[in-house]
């Protein structure tokens, strides 16, 4: 299983009356920062999905992704743009692990534990769970379930990640 790291930070931040989640301050750096450093100690190629400016992410040096689906959405289109972006690099990586931007404590071990999961089991999709709870936008994504997701998306009422 090869595997690229994707940093959802996709949202539209309502909550917070529009500022992006991402660039937060966060101890010494800001939230993207933080979450960035912990993913790239999992896995040697990370990019990140934002329907905002890509320049406020050069200083991370990765690629950047947006939606290609109109009108936000939600998390699901950011898995789908990291799946098409994974698909399309020459590294053949079979899937991707994607991680909210504003849950930056996730375990160091996420892959690990996804992956084992999902041993022998390649096109089955893993999704974080703890404490009796499910965490959607925590999950190692087959590659292969690209086309899938983008004719579930189609319709705009399957766009919640639950």
């Amino acid at each position: 299983m090869k595997t690229a790291g994707i940093i959802l930070a996709g949202g539209q931040s309502r909550r917070m009356n529009g500022p992006d989640k991402a660039l937060l301050p966060f101890g010494a750096g800001r939230l993207v920062d933080h979450v960035y450093t912990r993913l790239a100690g999992q896995l040697p190629v990370v990019a990140l999905n934002t329907n905002g400016s890509p320049a406020d992410f050069r200083h991370l040096g990765i690629p950047v992704i947006p939606d290609d689906i109109a009108g936000h959405a939600g998390p699901l289109a950011g898995i789908l743009a990291g799946m098409e972006w994974a698909a399309a690099r020459n590294d053949a990586f079979s899937h991707i692990l994607t991680v909210a931007t504003d849950t930056p404590f996730f375990p160091d071990d996420l892959h690990e534990k996804l992956s084992r999961r999902i041993a022998g089991a390649p096109g089955a999709i893993a999704i974080a769970s703890s404490q009796g709870r499910v965490h959607p936008v925590f999950g190692l994504w087959p590659v292969s379930s690209r086309r899938a997701l983008r004719a579930w998306l189609a319709d705009d009422r399957n766009r919640r990640v639950m």
